[in-house]
C-alpha cells in the first residue's frame, strides 16, 4: 500500500512538475510574443514618425521651393517691368531726336527759305534801282537832246 502510495504520490509530483514546465513554456512563448509584438509597434512607430518626420521636411521643401518660384516670378514680372519700363524711355527719346530732328530741319528750311527771300529781295531792290538809273539816264539824255536841238 505504502509503495502504490509513494508512487501515485510520485506520478502526481511528475504530472505536476509537467503541467508547471509546460506552463512556464507557454509563459515564455507568450512573454516573447508579447516582447515581439512591442518590438513591432516601436517599429512601427518609429517608421510612422518617420514618414512623419519625411513628410514635413518634404512640405517645408515645397514651400521653399515655392517661396523660390514666387521670388523668381516676382523678379522676372519686375524685369518685364524694367524691360518695358526702358522701351518705353527709348521709344521717347527716339520720338523726342525725331522731334528735334525735324525742328531743327524745319529751321534749316525757313533760314534758307528767309536767304532766298532775301537774295529776290536784294534783286529785286537792285533791279529797282538799276531801272531807275536807266530812266534818270534816258530822261538825261533826252534832256541833253532837248537841249542840243
Amino acid at each position: 500500500m505504502k509503495k502504490k502510495k509513494k508512487e501515485k504520490m510520485m506520478m502526481m509530483m511528475m504530472r505536476k512538475k509537467k503541467m508547471m514546465m509546460k506552463w512556464k513554456k507557454k509563459k515564455n512563448k507568450m512573454m516573447m510574443m508579447r516582447r515581439r509584438k512591442m518590438m513591432m509597434m516601436k517599429k512601427k512607430k518609429a517608421m510612422m514618425m518617420m514618414m512623419k518626420a519625411m513628410k514635413k521636411k518634404k512640405k517645408e521643401m515645397m514651400m521653399i521651393m515655392k517661396k523660390k518660384k514666387k521670388k523668381k516670378m516676382v523678379m522676372k514680372k519686375a524685369m518685364k517691368k524694367k524691360k518695358a519700363m526702358m522701351k518705353k524711355k527709348e521709344k521717347t527719346i527716339k520720338k523726342k531726336k525725331k522731334k528735334e530732328k525735324v525742328m531743327i530741319m524745319k529751321k534749316k528750311k525757313k533760314m534758307m527759305m528767309m536767304k532766298k527771300a532775301m537774295k529776290k529781295k536784294k534783286k529785286k531792290k537792285k533791279m529797282m534801282m538799276m531801272m531807275k538809273a536807266m530812266k534818270k539816264r534816258k530822261a538825261m539824255i533826252l534832256m541833253m537832246k532837248e537841249k542840243t536841238m
